[in-house]
């Protein structure tokens, strides 16, 4: 038996006789494109429902966005500030405030240009894990892996996928290290 439902008929002694396992693997297997698309969809929708309604609740995605917002009215790409003043307490990589700044610069500032990095780098995680998981561990494993990621909660909406926070980036990055 294979992870991802090789040519093996799984099942008893009897010949011929194909196992359940098997007939999902195999229908798996031949419908693969429409089911992962139909996973990637299904994480789109969750990472973008209502994404410019729901408030913001924690207090590190409220001060990467107004650390983004000063970058931007500022013009200053090297150090963060938090009211004007230089932000030793958040003196992390600027990378995800770059980006947010971006987004800013693009879309306005908004809830939805807020988050909008964090729910793509979601997104991008979900497509890259299908991507590998399918090539090392074949199709079943892959819609399964997937389909667990694009409905779980602590991945959407835990500092994560639909926040400002970088939580999701850093997962893409570490997702996509060789």
């Amino acid at each position: 038996m294979s992870l991802g439902g090789g040519n093996i008929p799984v099942g008893g002694p009897e010949a011929g006789k194909v196992s359940q396992e098997a007939r999902l693997f195999d229908f798996v297997a031949r419908h693969y494109r429409v089911l992962a698309f139909a996973v990637l969809a299904l994480a789109a929708f969750n990472l973008t429902y209502r994404l410019g309604l729901e408030s913001v609740e924690e207090w590190d995605e409220s001060l990467y966005a107004t650390t983004a917002w000063e970058m931007l009215r500022s013009g200053q790409p090297v150090a963060t500030t938090f009211g004007g003043e230089l932000d030793y307490y958040n003196s992390k990589p600027p990378l995800n405030v770059w980006l947010l700044a971006a987004s800013f610069a693009v879309f306005g500032v908004n809830l939805v240009s807020m988050r909008v990095v964090s729910a793509t780098s979601a997104w991008l995680t979900v497509l890259v894990l299908q991507v590998w998981t399918r090539r090392v561990f074949g199709p079943t494993v892959s819609l399964l892996s997937t389909l667990v990621l694009a409905t779980t909660f602590g991945f959407l909406h835990l500092h994560s996928g639909r926040s400002g926070n970088p939580d999701a980036l850093m997962t893409l990055l570490i997702l996509l290290r060789p």
